[in-house]
């Protein structure tokens, strides 16, 4: 409320700044609210000059740890006596938390739907990998079978088909490493650069670490994919 004391707003901004789910605290002055105002209206300030004072109340804009907290904290707010309510409602504390919620569920379907499709590329790329590797075994059947009246050890036959299945999952993470730099470089960059509005950050997951864990999880379903073909298809 416009006339609440600065020792009633330090005080709720000690309260806030108490609670374990904040985040972040911003105190926005009556001045600043303002200058906010006018920058939204750029072009139309005219619409402030006749006003006669400046009537936005001073605020706090605080953020949470987790998005899911949002109704609980905004809820401690609606009967604080400084708070600018209106009789018999909460509007002077705007959470967004339908919004949110919205956000939300949208973000876990996603998530669910990713991992399911990451899954089942997962199954896709050890049987395509298991198939070649079977062909191989097929392509080079005779020489498979010179290997063994010579006398050379089982694994002294196995490990270029070991070693083929490496190289194709790791030729094909190789690629997909590539995808991904490209897509954080052009598609990702241009999204966050388009709608700064969003509350995403490029840099959350580091690139590297992102790159490396997929080639060497590509290197590794491709050892699986070939040890598969080799344990059903070369009886040794």
């Amino acid at each position: 409320k416009n006339t609440a004391s600065p020792d009633q707003i330090e005080e709720l901004g000690d309260e806030i700044r108490a609670m374990p789910e904040i985040r972040q605290v911003i105190f926005v002055s009556k001045e600043e609210a303002l200058a906010r105002l006018r920058k939204n209206l750029e072009g139309h300030e005219d619409v402030l000059d006749a006003l006669s004072g400046n009537p936005l109340p001073p605020s706090y804009e605080m953020t949470l740890k987790d998005p899911n907290q949002i109704e609980e904290v905004a809820s401690r707010f609606y009967d604080n006596p400084i708070i600018d309510n209106s009789p018999g409602k909460h509007d002077g504390v705007k959470s967004g938390g339908e919004t949110s919620d919205r956000f939300l569920r949208v973000t876990s379907l996603f998530l669910i739907g990713g991992a399911g499709f990451v899954f089942l590329l997962t199954i896709a790329s050890v049987l395509l990998i298991s198939n070649t590797t079977r062909l191989s075994i097929f392509a080079r059947r005779r020489e498979v079978e010179i290997m063994r009246l010579v006398g050379a050890t089982n694994w002294f036959i196995r490990w270029p088909f070991v070693m083929e299945g490496v190289f194709t999952g790791m030729m094909g993470a190789a690629g997909a490493a590539i995808l991904v730099l490209v897509t954080n470089r052009f598609i990702i960059e241009s999204v966050v650069n388009k709608m700064p509005f969003l509350p995403f950050n490029a840099d959350a997951v580091p690139l590297f670490w992102l790159v490396l864990a997929v080639i060497v999880g590509g290197t590794m379903l491709g050892s699986v994919g070939s040890g598969l073909a080799l344990r059903r298809f070369l009886r040794i």
